[in-house]
């Protein structure tokens, strides 16, 4: 059964339900009801399965970011990448790319060392940029990483007054310096290069994969690296939401965003235009 004749099925059901009849009937009704649904939710997951594309189609994007960076740089790379087939919806993929290709050039130009302080920090001489990508529910994550410097407080509170941002006076923390480095148009770069200095890299990557519905944590073991964890919908379609209902209003909110749902009085609640 296609999409539009299990929805008028499905529509039938539901106004024969609204009319009065026995119990049998009403019983033999909500059977055909719940396989009309089941058989609803099959297809549209059938319709879903047939826009997803494997992730590797990003993978060449990726290693060519990667390998481009670290010649113009003048460093040794090696990337990798695993979870190539895990398949997630094209316009998704097609979105989250050209962010990761900014995360791609942001690992090689702020965090990869050349091959002599590698080596002073006992470190092999080619760094490695790694990728993973696996199925996680109905999302996907992408996990890049880097085995670089990673991030130094104290470079980013230099960079932050540079730009006459308020720093505290003991300096930042490792967390504060991870938010900084997200916020639009910040940057550790003393000047503009065609790799560095636009402020692209990490505030790109978040508003992609916030406005994809999706969440990114970052971390970071100074001279040790950069991770990043960026967790995505596999499909904007199959966006788990909540609905809520005010007047004629409707409203979906993704479940991600939800935090808690509470009862409240009428006193407790605003409204706005």
């Amino acid at each position: 059964m296609g999409v539009v004749e299990t929805g008028a099925a499905l529509e039938h059901l539901r106004r024969r339900l609204a009319t009065p009849g026995g119990e049998g009937e009403r019983a033999a009704l909500d059977s055909a009801l719940d396989r009309a649904v089941r058989e609803l939710a099959q297809v549209r997951l059938q319709a879903t399965e047939l826009r997803l594309v494997p992730a590797r189609i990003a993978f060449g994007a990726l290693e060519a970011a990667c390998l481009e960076a670290a010649r113009a740089l003048g460093k040794d790379v090696r990337f990798e990448a695993t979870g190539g087939d895990v398949r997630l919806d094209a316009h998704v993929l097609a979105a989250l790319r050209p962010a990761l290709v900014h995360a791609a050039r942001n690992a090689i130009d702020h965090g990869i060392e050349p091959r002599e302080r590698r080596a002073l920090a006992g470190k092999p001489p080619i760094g490695r940029v790694r990728l993973s990508v696996e199925r996680a529910g109905d999302a996907v994550r992408w996990t890049f990483e880097d085995d670089g410097r990673g991030v130094d407080p104290a470079v980013v509170a230099e960079a932050a007054r540079r730009r006459r941002i308020p720093v505290p006076e003991g300096g930042l923390s490792a967390l504060q310096a991870i938010d900084m480095l997200q916020a639009p148009g910040f940057s550790t770069a003393t000047s503009v290069t065609a790799m560095s200095g636009r402020g692209v890299g990490l505030d790109v990557l978040r508003r992609t994969v916030t406005g994809l519905g999706g969440t990114l944590s970052i971390s970071s073991d100074q001279g040790r690296g950069l991770r990043l964890e960026a967790v995505v919908p596999i499909a904007l379609s199959a966006l788990r939401v909540l609905a809520v209902a005010d007047g004629e209003r409707r409203v979906a909110i993704p479940l991600a965003a939800v935090r808690g749902v509470s009862a409240a009085r009428t006193a407790e609640r605003t409204r706005t235009p």
